[in-house]
């Protein structure tokens, strides 16, 4: 029991009933996340981030699930996401300048891969909300 009056706690989550809400691409997603974003009024450089950030999932995605809508994402496909983040991403891989500097290394610095996370997680509270 929560020690606290009056509060109250939430164990379990429900979800959300099949209404016929439309079932959107991962850049159909995107798209209406930075919609939101931009009516919110979010400065422009926070914009691009957003934008650069899910890029790099997009194309992650792209890769290794080929052409998913947003209710194909899984809890187990972010977490393989993070994993191969962490662990087998090419440290400047793509880069423009830095591109064949330090091949061998792999995975990327954990404040990097937690920006990502804190990316998603804002990303999939938007359309949480908007109940998409």
């Amino acid at each position: 029991m929560d020690k606290r009056t009056g509060k109250r706690t939430v164990n379990t989550r429900q979800p959300i009933a099949n209404v016929g809400l439309p079932s959107y691409s991962l850049q159909e997603a995107i798209d209406f996340v930075i919609k939101v974003k931009r009516a919110k009024n979010l400065k422009e450089g926070t914009i691009k981030d957003y934008i650069k950030n899910m890029r790099y999932f997009t194309e992650w995605v792209s890769k290794c699930h080929a052409d998913i809508t947003i209710s194909d994402v899984s809890a187990n496909m972010l977490r393989q996401y993070t994993l191969w983040c962490k662990q087998d991403k090419e440290y400047y891989g793509g880069h423009p300048f830095k591109a064949e500097y330090d091949k061998e290394r792999r995975g990327l610095e954990a404040s990097s891969v937690n920006v990502r996370i804190r990316v998603l997680r804002t990303f999939f509270n938007v359309l949480y909300k908007e109940e998409v």
